[in-house]
């Protein structure tokens, strides 16, 4: 008698950002805890390049960034009958490059950069926000200047111009996140994804006053609630 392994349901896989760590998408995770679903079925991995924060190792491709990322869900959510991926800032997207060759059941997008700075939104942060928030602001635009080597700037523009001849290719179920004031992922990144993507059932959720670091948010957990909710439909 041959025993079949029974599938799990869904596999929750969340990938950070553009020089970032899992870490930085802690808060999401915790929130996804909070609203019901098992710990064990989310999956936080490392991209590739990365791992010291604010760095990505030089000569790091976006097509080796996608294909460990397919190969880690092959090998640790292969008991799924289905597979959510939720991608923050570069990884959203990482996540749409990913669903271009691999089958994805719902993909959520967190402030995916399809272009990218947006002045005006970077003064609205500085003049609205309160102090302590400034600064953090302020520190972490200086910093992304000076980890992004100029490489890595090119090879994330590499990676916009894959997703953007590809996004027609995208079937998953899409759920497009994007704050208003959003000063590094511009607006129109959203509605660029949802008027070329080729998913047949496509939202987007748009959140004023807040800026593009949304796992760092007072209102995340407001954002993750509501995302899932779409999950349900």
């Amino acid at each position: 008698m041959v025993l079949v392994k029974k599938l799990k349901d869904i596999a929750y896989i969340v990938i950070h950002g553009f020089g970032g760590t899992p870490k930085d998408i802690l808060t999401i995770k915790n929130e996804l805890i909070k609203n019901g679903i098992n710990e064990e079925d989310i999956f936080t991995p490392l991209l590739k390049g990365h791992g010291i924060k604010g760095k990505i190792k030089i000569g790091t491709k976006y097509e080796d960034i996608i294909k460990e990322l397919e190969g880690y869900i092959i090998k640790n959510c292969g008991e799924y009958k289905q597979k959510y991926v939720f991608g923050y800032s570069m990884g959203g997207l990482v996540s749409l490059g990913l669903a271009t060759n691999m089958k994805i059941d719902k993909l959520v997008l967190f402030n995916a950069p399809m272009h990218i700075w947006n002045f005006r939104n970077f003064v609205w942060t500085i003049y609205t926000k309160k102090p302590k928030q400034k600064i953090y602001h302020i520190k972490t635009v200086l910093s992304s200047f000076k980890y992004s080597k100029i490489v890595n700037s090119m090879e994330l523009r590499r990676l916009q111009a894959y997703v953007r001849a590809n996004l027609d290719r995208v079937k998953a179920d899409t759920y497009i996140i994007q704050s208003k004031h959003d000063y590094v992922a511009t607006p129109s990144s959203a509605n660029e994804i949802y008027d070329k993507i080729g998913a047949i059932q496509k939202t987007i959720k748009w959140y004023d006053e807040m800026t593009h670091y949304i796992p760092n948010e007072e209102k995340i957990d407001q954002v993750v609630s509501d995302t899932v909710e779409w999950i349900k439909i």
